[in-house]
Protein backbone atom coordinates (compact mmCIF):
# COMPACT_ATOMS: atom_id res chain seq x y z
CA UNK A 1 0.00 0.00 0.00
CA UNK A 2 1.38 3.43 -0.94
CA UNK A 3 0.83 6.69 0.93
CA UNK A 4 0.41 10.09 -0.64
CA UNK A 5 2.70 12.86 0.55
CA UNK A 6 -0.21 14.46 2.43
CA UNK A 7 -1.09 11.20 4.13
CA UNK A 8 2.54 10.63 5.11
CA UNK A 9 2.80 14.11 6.62
CA UNK A 10 -0.45 13.51 8.53
CA UNK A 11 1.01 10.24 9.81
CA UNK A 12 4.15 11.99 11.02
CA UNK A 13 2.09 14.64 12.79
CA UNK A 14 -0.01 11.96 14.49
CA UNK A 15 3.13 10.02 15.46
CA UNK A 16 4.69 13.18 16.86
CA UNK A 17 1.54 13.80 18.90
CA UNK A 18 1.63 10.31 20.38
CA UNK A 19 5.33 10.61 21.18
CA UNK A 20 4.71 13.92 22.93
CA UNK A 21 2.13 12.18 25.10
CA UNK A 22 4.67 9.48 25.98
CA UNK A 23 7.25 12.08 26.97
CA UNK A 24 4.73 14.05 29.02
CA UNK A 25 3.63 10.92 30.87
CA UNK A 26 7.13 10.57 32.31
CA UNK A 27 6.13 12.98 35.11
CA UNK A 28 5.54 11.04 38.31
CA UNK A 29 5.26 11.29 42.09
CA UNK A 30 7.08 9.82 45.05
CA UNK A 31 6.11 9.49 48.70
CA UNK A 32 8.19 10.63 51.66
CA UNK A 33 7.56 8.95 55.02
CA UNK A 34 9.83 9.89 57.88
CA UNK A 35 10.35 9.43 61.62
CA UNK A 36 8.21 6.33 61.93
CA UNK A 37 9.68 5.36 65.31
CA UNK A 38 8.44 1.78 65.53
CA UNK A 39 8.64 0.90 69.23
CA UNK A 40 7.69 4.38 70.41
CA UNK A 41 6.29 4.27 73.94
CA UNK A 42 2.87 5.48 72.75
CA UNK A 43 2.54 2.26 70.80
CA UNK A 44 0.74 3.69 67.78
CA UNK A 45 3.62 3.96 65.31
CA UNK A 46 2.81 0.60 63.69
CA UNK A 47 -0.88 1.49 63.43
CA UNK A 48 -0.05 4.73 61.66
CA UNK A 49 2.43 3.13 59.27
CA UNK A 50 -0.17 0.52 58.31
CA UNK A 51 -2.66 3.33 57.71
CA UNK A 52 -0.19 5.17 55.48
CA UNK A 53 0.52 2.05 53.39
CA UNK A 54 -3.24 1.44 53.02
CA UNK A 55 -3.73 5.07 51.97
CA UNK A 56 -0.93 4.90 49.39
CA UNK A 57 -2.32 1.65 47.97
CA UNK A 58 -5.75 3.27 47.73
CA UNK A 59 -4.42 6.33 45.89
CA UNK A 60 -2.40 4.14 43.56
CA UNK A 61 -5.47 2.08 42.71
CA UNK A 62 -8.06 4.87 42.45
CA UNK A 63 -6.11 7.90 41.20
CA UNK A 64 -3.25 6.56 39.06
CA UNK A 65 -3.46 9.36 36.52
CA UNK A 66 -3.41 12.12 39.11
CA UNK A 67 -0.39 10.96 41.07
CA UNK A 68 1.41 8.35 38.94
CA UNK A 69 3.02 7.07 42.13
CA UNK A 70 6.31 5.26 41.66
CA UNK A 71 8.41 5.20 44.84
CA UNK A 72 8.22 5.47 48.61
CA UNK A 73 11.25 6.74 50.51
CA UNK A 74 11.53 6.26 54.28
CA UNK A 75 13.89 9.05 55.34
CA UNK A 76 15.15 7.71 58.65
CA UNK A 77 14.20 7.01 62.25
CA UNK A 78 12.45 3.87 61.14
CA UNK A 79 12.79 2.64 64.71
CA UNK A 80 12.77 4.16 68.15
CA UNK A 81 15.64 2.20 69.71
CA UNK A 82 17.10 0.18 66.80
CA UNK A 83 15.91 -3.18 68.13
CA UNK A 84 15.76 -6.00 65.57
CA UNK A 85 12.00 -6.48 65.94
CA UNK A 86 11.46 -2.77 65.21
CA UNK A 87 13.32 -3.02 61.89
CA UNK A 88 11.47 -6.27 61.12
CA UNK A 89 8.15 -4.53 61.68
CA UNK A 90 9.10 -1.93 59.07
CA UNK A 91 9.79 -4.69 56.57
CA UNK A 92 6.56 -6.54 57.38
CA UNK A 93 4.37 -3.46 56.97
CA UNK A 94 6.14 -2.10 53.88
CA UNK A 95 5.84 -5.48 52.16
CA UNK A 96 2.08 -4.79 52.08
CA UNK A 97 2.72 -1.94 49.65
CA UNK A 98 1.45 -2.55 46.13
CA UNK A 99 4.11 -4.65 44.43
CA UNK A 100 4.38 -2.22 41.51
CA UNK A 101 5.63 0.50 43.86
CA UNK A 102 9.24 0.76 44.93
CA UNK A 103 10.12 1.38 48.58
CA UNK A 104 13.57 2.20 49.88
CA UNK A 105 14.65 2.91 53.48
CA UNK A 106 17.26 5.34 54.80
CA UNK A 107 18.78 5.40 58.26
CA UNK A 108 18.15 8.02 60.95
CA UNK A 109 19.90 8.72 64.24
CA UNK A 110 17.44 6.52 66.17
CA UNK A 111 18.41 3.57 63.95
CA UNK A 112 22.10 3.58 64.90
CA UNK A 113 22.32 2.37 68.49
CA UNK A 114 20.33 -0.55 69.92
CA UNK A 115 18.93 -0.32 73.46
CA UNK A 116 15.86 -0.84 75.61
CA UNK A 117 14.75 0.38 79.02
CA UNK A 118 17.28 -1.72 80.94
CA UNK A 119 20.09 -2.47 78.48
CA UNK A 120 22.22 -0.93 75.76
CA UNK A 121 24.65 -2.23 73.15
CA UNK A 122 28.25 -1.11 73.83
CA UNK A 123 28.64 -0.02 70.20
CA UNK A 124 26.34 1.42 67.48
CA UNK A 125 25.31 -1.81 65.76
CA UNK A 126 21.98 -0.60 64.36
CA UNK A 127 23.52 -0.07 60.92
CA UNK A 128 24.47 -3.78 60.89
CA UNK A 129 20.88 -4.80 61.68
CA UNK A 130 19.71 -2.43 58.92
CA UNK A 131 22.17 -4.08 56.53
CA UNK A 132 20.99 -7.61 57.38
CA UNK A 133 17.34 -6.77 56.81
CA UNK A 134 17.46 -4.20 54.02
CA UNK A 135 20.88 -4.47 52.38
CA UNK A 136 19.88 -6.92 49.67
CA UNK A 137 16.48 -5.23 49.25
CA UNK A 138 18.28 -2.01 48.33
CA UNK A 139 21.15 -3.56 46.38
CA UNK A 140 18.86 -5.73 44.23
CA UNK A 141 16.59 -2.86 43.20
CA UNK A 142 17.07 -2.43 39.47
CA UNK A 143 17.22 1.38 39.70
CA UNK A 144 19.79 1.51 42.54
CA UNK A 145 23.43 2.29 41.79
CA UNK A 146 26.56 2.70 43.93
CA UNK A 147 25.02 1.19 47.08
CA UNK A 148 27.64 1.32 49.83
CA UNK A 149 25.72 -0.34 52.64
CA UNK A 150 26.82 -3.93 52.17
CA UNK A 151 30.46 -3.13 52.94
CA UNK A 152 31.83 -2.85 56.47
CA UNK A 153 33.96 0.28 56.79
CA UNK A 154 36.63 1.10 59.40
CA UNK A 155 35.41 4.21 61.21
CA UNK A 156 38.51 5.95 62.61
CA UNK A 157 36.50 8.73 64.23
CA UNK A 158 34.99 6.34 66.77
CA UNK A 159 37.35 3.34 66.54
CA UNK A 160 34.58 1.05 65.32
CA UNK A 161 33.38 -0.49 62.07
CA UNK A 162 30.26 0.87 60.38
CA UNK A 163 27.89 0.25 57.47
CA UNK A 164 27.11 3.52 55.69
CA UNK A 165 23.89 3.21 53.74
CA UNK A 166 24.31 5.53 50.77
CA UNK A 167 22.89 4.91 47.31
CA UNK A 168 21.76 6.46 44.03
CA UNK A 169 18.36 5.86 42.41
CA UNK A 170 18.38 6.35 38.65
CA UNK A 171 15.45 5.43 36.39
CA UNK A 172 17.66 5.86 33.32
CA UNK A 173 15.17 8.31 31.79
CA UNK A 174 16.94 11.51 30.80
CA UNK A 175 13.98 13.76 31.63
CA UNK A 176 13.80 12.44 35.22
CA UNK A 177 15.88 13.39 38.27
CA UNK A 178 18.43 11.26 40.04
CA UNK A 179 17.90 10.62 43.75
CA UNK A 180 20.87 10.46 46.12
CA UNK A 181 20.27 8.91 49.55
CA UNK A 182 22.84 9.91 52.18
CA UNK A 183 23.71 8.49 55.60
CA UNK A 184 25.06 11.41 57.64
CA UNK A 185 23.91 9.94 60.97
CA UNK A 186 26.40 10.19 63.82
CA UNK A 187 27.83 6.96 65.23
CA UNK A 188 28.92 8.77 68.41
CA UNK A 189 27.45 7.95 71.81
CA UNK A 190 24.71 10.15 73.22
CA UNK A 191 25.53 12.50 76.07
CA UNK A 192 26.11 10.96 79.53
CA UNK A 193 22.94 9.63 81.21
CA UNK A 194 21.27 9.24 77.75
CA UNK A 195 21.01 6.02 75.78
CA UNK A 196 21.49 5.63 72.05
CA UNK A 197 23.51 7.66 69.59
CA UNK A 198 24.34 11.33 69.33
CA UNK A 199 21.35 13.01 67.65
CA UNK A 200 23.26 15.19 65.19
CA UNK A 201 24.86 14.70 61.77
CA UNK A 202 28.47 13.84 60.90
CA UNK A 203 30.39 14.12 57.63
CA UNK A 204 32.15 10.72 57.92
CA UNK A 205 35.10 12.15 55.99
CA UNK A 206 37.33 9.10 55.70
CA UNK A 207 37.82 6.26 53.22
CA UNK A 208 34.40 4.88 52.19
CA UNK A 209 32.61 7.20 54.61
CA UNK A 210 29.61 9.18 53.40
CA UNK A 211 31.43 12.40 52.47
CA UNK A 212 34.03 10.67 50.32
CA UNK A 213 31.37 8.39 48.82
CA UNK A 214 29.36 11.50 47.87
CA UNK A 215 32.42 13.01 46.22
CA UNK A 216 33.11 9.76 44.36
CA UNK A 217 29.75 9.77 42.55
CA UNK A 218 30.12 13.37 41.30
CA UNK A 219 31.65 12.34 37.94
CA UNK A 220 28.61 10.14 37.28
CA UNK A 221 26.19 12.93 38.22
CA UNK A 222 28.10 15.44 36.10
CA UNK A 223 27.99 13.09 33.12
CA UNK A 224 24.24 12.62 33.50
CA UNK A 225 23.67 16.38 33.88
CA UNK A 226 20.18 15.92 35.33
CA UNK A 227 18.51 17.38 38.43
CA UNK A 228 19.60 15.67 41.65
CA UNK A 229 17.26 15.31 44.62
CA UNK A 230 18.95 14.65 47.96
CA UNK A 231 17.33 12.36 50.53
CA UNK A 232 18.67 12.35 54.08
CA UNK A 233 17.48 12.31 57.66
CA UNK A 234 19.02 15.55 58.91
CA UNK A 235 18.02 18.79 57.17
CA UNK A 236 20.74 21.39 56.66
CA UNK A 237 18.77 24.21 58.25
CA UNK A 238 17.90 23.72 61.92
CA UNK A 239 14.95 25.38 63.70
CA UNK A 240 16.07 28.60 65.36
CA UNK A 241 15.28 27.35 68.86
CA UNK A 242 17.32 24.13 68.48
CA UNK A 243 21.09 23.93 69.23
CA UNK A 244 22.29 22.93 65.77
CA UNK A 245 25.71 21.60 66.85
CA UNK A 246 23.96 19.02 69.03
CA UNK A 247 20.80 18.07 67.15
CA UNK A 248 21.63 19.02 63.56
CA UNK A 249 24.59 19.88 61.38
CA UNK A 250 27.63 21.63 62.76
CA UNK A 251 27.92 24.90 60.89
CA UNK A 252 31.48 24.22 59.71
CA UNK A 253 30.48 20.82 58.29
CA UNK A 254 27.41 21.88 56.36
CA UNK A 255 29.22 24.94 54.98
CA UNK A 256 32.16 22.80 53.92
CA UNK A 257 29.76 20.49 52.11
CA UNK A 258 28.20 23.51 50.45
CA UNK A 259 31.46 25.10 49.24
CA UNK A 260 33.41 21.94 48.40
CA UNK A 261 30.65 19.90 46.74
CA UNK A 262 27.19 21.37 46.28
CA UNK A 263 28.07 24.75 44.77
CA UNK A 264 30.76 23.33 42.47
CA UNK A 265 28.50 21.11 40.38
CA UNK A 266 27.03 22.11 37.02
CA UNK A 267 23.88 20.01 37.42
CA UNK A 268 20.92 21.46 39.38
CA UNK A 269 20.21 20.28 42.93
CA UNK A 270 16.74 21.71 43.49
CA UNK A 271 15.80 20.20 46.85
CA UNK A 272 16.77 18.13 49.85
CA UNK A 273 14.06 16.07 51.55
CA UNK A 274 14.59 15.34 55.23
CA UNK A 275 12.84 14.75 58.55
CA UNK A 276 14.31 14.63 62.07
CA UNK A 277 12.64 17.70 63.61
CA UNK A 278 9.07 16.40 63.24
CA UNK A 279 7.68 19.44 61.42
CA UNK A 280 6.27 20.56 58.09
CA UNK A 281 8.75 23.09 56.75
CA UNK A 282 9.75 24.45 53.34
CA UNK A 283 12.44 27.03 52.66
CA UNK A 284 16.05 27.49 51.67
CA UNK A 285 18.62 25.05 53.02
CA UNK A 286 21.31 27.72 53.47
CA UNK A 287 21.43 31.43 54.21
CA UNK A 288 24.12 31.78 51.53
CA UNK A 289 24.15 29.63 48.40
CA UNK A 290 26.16 30.75 45.37
CA UNK A 291 24.35 28.74 42.75
CA UNK A 292 21.11 28.83 40.74
CA UNK A 293 18.63 27.40 41.50
CA UNK A 294 18.88 27.84 45.25
CA UNK A 295 18.92 24.61 47.25
CA UNK A 296 15.50 24.25 48.84
CA UNK A 297 14.72 22.12 51.87
CA UNK A 298 11.51 20.23 52.64
CA UNK A 299 10.92 18.60 55.99
CA UNK A 300 8.04 16.25 56.67
CA UNK A 301 6.78 15.59 60.21
CA UNK A 302 6.88 12.29 62.04
CA UNK A 303 4.55 9.70 60.61
CA UNK A 304 4.06 8.42 64.16
CA UNK A 305 2.05 11.61 64.74
CA UNK A 306 -1.32 10.81 63.17
CA UNK A 307 -0.01 9.08 60.05
CA UNK A 308 1.45 12.12 58.32
CA UNK A 309 3.34 11.83 55.02
CA UNK A 310 4.04 13.77 51.81
CA UNK A 311 3.54 13.15 48.11
CA UNK A 312 6.00 14.98 45.87
CA UNK A 313 5.28 15.46 42.18
CA UNK A 314 8.05 15.68 39.60
CA UNK A 315 7.33 17.67 36.43
CA UNK A 316 8.40 16.84 32.87
CA UNK A 317 11.72 18.68 33.30
CA UNK A 318 12.72 16.59 36.31
CA UNK A 319 12.16 19.42 38.80
CA UNK A 320 9.85 19.56 41.82
CA UNK A 321 6.27 20.30 40.83
CA UNK A 322 4.49 20.26 44.19
CA UNK A 323 4.59 18.82 47.69
CA UNK A 324 1.26 17.72 49.16
CA UNK A 325 0.72 16.90 52.82
CA UNK A 326 -1.45 13.91 53.77
CA UNK A 327 -2.94 12.59 56.98
CA UNK A 328 -3.69 8.87 56.95
CA UNK A 329 -4.02 8.24 60.66
CA UNK A 330 -7.11 6.54 62.08
CA UNK A 331 -9.41 8.68 64.20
Amino acid sequence: MSLSLGSFISFLILLSFHLSIIVASSSFSFVQITDIHIGDSKGRATIYLNAIVDYINHLHATQPDKYNLRSVYLTGDLTNTALPWEFQTIQTVMDKLNSTLQWLPLMGNHDCWTYNSTWEEPFPTGDAIFQRLFGNHIANDKTVKFYSGNSLVPNPEHNIQSFFHNFVVDSGVHSEPIFVALDWNSRAKAAPTYKGSWPGAEMHDFANGTYQWFQSIMPFLEEQNRPVIMLQHHPFRTPTFVPTDIYGWRSKDKNRLRTEVLEKQSFPIPEVFAGHFHRWWDGTAYDTYHKTPDLMQHESPASKDDGLFAIVSIDETGMIGSVEEFHAGPA
